[in-house]
């Protein structure tokens, strides 16, 4: 076995399982999964085995480690892995960490258990010492550098966003509607969207004609959730929609293409996909230009994002002022397989 790959039981998970199945040699690749309470996939892919607490799985799983030339952790996000590599810290060359988000930006947790500090202590020592790191955006490669000392190779890596630019292509050019502006925070109930925040910024417009959508649907907790909705509905009254339903991908589509203006006030990498999608669609997205993301579009798509950190600037005309108009051009190749494949075969063949 050449690849393993450790992944958890997401909604990204099936579509990468498939891409690698499809453009590269099954034979070299193996997918262990470590299905989670809300089981989101069951591929039926020969090469993919899900791993429960049972004895001869954790048995076949370290047979699996020391086997593999190259073990791809997708996320760091499982403590017994993290302890399995910490007792076997010679597995961590091999290892290549598929920095997510979370799994980076937990460093800026506060820590006052000793269950917590003993966490990031593992962390901080399987960090350091594994071989290679694959970022989506390099400013995450620069920040694990600055908080763990990583000397790891860096990699470009990137997921096949789940939103199908098939389905963007058939829907009808959405023009701007003169008598109400519809607008979007946040992708998921995830806090690290800070939609407090953001609808108390928005707050200002309420008296304004517009629709205000907040997908809740995904990550987050009962609590959080039902706080947006009471502090949404507080401020803007029935001009806030809760999404509290999970969509499927082409009504999600037509979701994104009524959409006029989108903000991602989130501290971290994150919702790239639903940015993609937006970009495509020529929309109006707001994100930080105090995180990673801001110069990824810089830099690797020429794309001018504007600045939710700047929005108390504008004044209503300003905000919903469209712009965007040619960015389908510049993004359009994070919607191509062949983008993918030319982006992991350096990996997989390194």
């Amino acid at each position: 076995m050449k690849n393993l790959h450790i992944l958890n039981n997401d909604k990204f998970t099936e579509p990468y399982i498939n891409f690698v199945n499809k453009y590269f040699n099954l034979k070299q690749h193996q997918f262990a999964v470590i299905p989670t309470l809300n089981t989101v996939i069951e591929s039926k892919s020969k090469n993919t085995k899900y791993f429960y607490s049972q004895p001869f799985d954790f048995i076949l799983l370290l047979r699996y480690l020391n086997q593999a030339d190259r073990i791809f952790l997708h996320s760091l996000f499982s403590p017994k892995i993290m302890v399995i590599l910490f007792l076997q810290p010679w597995l961590l060359k091999k290892c290549y960490w598929i920095i997510w988000g979370k799994d980076l930006y937990d460093y800026n947790k506060a820590r006052e258990s000793i269950k917590a500090k003993s966490k990031e202590f593992l962390r901080a020592f399987i960090i350091k010492r594994f071989g290679h790191i694959v970022t989506l955006v390099k400013g995450d490669y620069d920040l694990a550098k600055k908080w763990y000392g990583v000397k790891g190779m860096y990699h470009h890596g990137a997921y096949i966003t789940p939103i199908s630019k098939k389905n963007l292509d058939t829907l009808p050019l959405s023009e701007r509607k003169k008598e109400q502006l519809i607008i979007q925070i946040g992708n998921s109930a995830d806090p690290t969207n800070n939609h407090l925040e953001a609808l108390n910024k928005l707050a200002r417009f309420r008296e304004k004609n517009i629709i205000i959508y907040v997908p809740l649907s995904y990550a987050g907790n009962k609590t959080y959730v039902n706080l947006i909705i009471e502090e949404g509905k507080r401020i803007f009254g029935d001009k806030f929609i809760p999404l509290t339903e999970f969509l499927p991908s082409k009504e999600y589509s037509n979701y994104l293409n009524n959409i006029d203006i989108a903000i991602f006030n989130n501290d971290r990498q994150q919702a790239l996909g639903n940015i993609y999608a937006l970009l495509y669609l020529n929309k109006k997205v707001f994100i930080r230009s105090d995180t990673s993301m801001w110069l990824h579009f810089k830099e690797k798509f020429n794309i001018e994002m504007n600045d939710f950190l700047a929005i108390e600037k504008f004044n209503f005309n300003e905000f919903a002022y469209s712009t965007g108009v040619n960015n389908q051009k510049k993004i359009t190749k994070v919607f191509s397989e062949d983008y993918f494949v030319s982006i992991w075969e350096p990996i997989f063949n390194d």
